[in-house]
């Protein structure tokens, strides 16, 4: 149970850490458009 639960986990990261990644760039998008 616990190995299963540590990929989720690190599954979630891996989520959350993509999804930083597409809100900086989108962040960094806008602020070179202006």
């Amino acid at each position: 149970i616990q190995a299963s639960q540590y990929q989720e986990r690190a599954y979630n990261m891996e989520q959350l850490v993509d999804a930083v990644e597409s809100a900086l760039v989108e962040l960094e998008s806008v602020t070179l458009s202006k």
